[in-house]
């Protein structure tokens, strides 16, 4: 997929896969998607319950912990200057657990559909925060790090 960033550079096909993400949004993807190593049938899931509590409390600590406005406000970073950075290295750091759980509680357990969706809410404005380093350095405030399956 190309698409027009905004310094106005269209991202070249070789920096981009089939999905249309660059190699550090592959690497960040496939890390994340690691975590969960396969979905358990509905008649095998285990209660929610701990993971529900273990998510809230991570969701609570980020918002209480992460400077949302100023995360909002990074608008090029490169790879190198991410692992420099340090609010941005940090809420990367913090939200990495909140994005397994997210996988977790989808994949293992009895999780509600409307308990999942509450939490997901939460959490999807604090992904977009953080945002996620795209092609040119540009850092995209509408990308997420994880969905509902």
């Amino acid at each position: 997929m190309s698409e027009t960033l905004e310094s106005g550079k269209v991202p070249n096909a070789e920096e981009l896969d089939e999905d249309g993400l660059t190699v550090a949004e592959r690497e960040f993807a496939v890390g994340m998607l690691s975590v969960v190593e396969k979905i358990v049938p509905p008649s095998e899931r285990r209660d929610s319950a701990k993971e529900v509590a273990e998510l809230e409390d991570l969701l609570s600590a980020f918002e209480a912990e992460q400077p949302l406005e100023e995360l909002r406000s990074i608008q090029t970073l490169t790879q190198e200057e991410a692992t420099q950075h340090p609010t941005w290295r940090a809420a990367q750091t913090a939200i990495a657990p909140i994005v397994r759980l997210l996988y977790v509680l989808n994949a293992e357990t009895n999780i509600a559909t409307e308990t999942y969706e509450a939490l997901y809410a939460r959490y999807l404005p604090l992904s977009k925060a953080l945002g996620i380093i795209s092609t040119g350095d540009t850092l995209r405030h509408e990308k997420i790090y994880a969905k509902n399956s």
